[in-house]
């Protein structure tokens, strides 16, 4: 069974939430393209890490939280506007 928190928090703080998440998911596409490649170019940092099932799957789970918070947060937003 899956267990929700709902958290209230200011707008700017999301932004700095989503601005690590987004700087993590980063990080594990470098460390995707150092697997794949053997260099990295696009980060200055890559993980420890060397499945290329492992990144991958890292890396899509970073998009998949980014996408949720990014979607309730654009519903908050509109849902806000429309009682303006």
């Amino acid at each position: 069974m899956r267990c929700f928190v709902k958290l209230y928090l200011k707008r700017d703080d999301v932004e700095h939430i989503l601005e690590c998440l987004y700087e993590r998911l980063h990080i594990w596409e470098a460390t995707i393209e150092y697997i794949e490649t053997g260099y990295c170019q696009s980060a200055d940092c890559i993980e420890e890490c060397s499945d290329p099932q492992e990144a991958i799957a890292n890396k899509n789970y970073y998009q998949y939280v980014i996408s949720n918070i990014e979607k309730q947060k654009e519903t908050q937003e509109n849902d806000y506007e429309e009682k303006i």
